[in-house]
């Protein structure tokens, strides 16, 4: 069991993701397909908070339906910028206990890995 906050799952995603493209030894491939099961759990609930903090404080049109810009970036009420800044970090800092065995340097030596995947997956990796 490893023990993160939500921030660091989230930012561990994206390498997760890349490690799952490599081609490895099948102890390896299973560990990491573990990993991405759980940390994709994790990642999920957070999208469905923080999906939730923005309706609460997003700004809203006059049918109720949240704001967005041509890029589909919504935008937080300028009152509540803070509040919802506050409650988003919040929610970042929440720990949570993965149920998840830790990689070894080893499981990693036939991948294509760079330094900053290292740092993003760092407290997965028993050192």
């Amino acid at each position: 069991m490893i023990e993160m906050t939500l921030g660091e799952i989230v930012q561990a995603a994206p390498t997760i993701s890349s490690i799952m493209e490599e081609k490895t030894k099948a102890r390896t491939a299973f560990l990491i397909a573990r990993i991405a099961k759980k940390v994709k759990e994790e990642c999920d609930l957070f999208d469905e908070a923080r999906e939730k903090l923005i309706y609460k404080y997003g700004e809203k049109d006059s049918s109720g339906e949240l704001v967005h810009d041509y890029k589909g970036n919504y935008h937080i009420q300028k009152d509540d910028i803070t509040v919802f800044n506050q409650e988003m970090q919040q929610l970042l800092a929440t720990k949570i206990e993965l149920e998840i065995d830790y990689i070894t340097l080893e499981d990693l030596e036939d991948l294509s890995i760079s330094p900053k995947e290292i740092l993003a997956i760092e407290k997965m990796i028993k050192k």
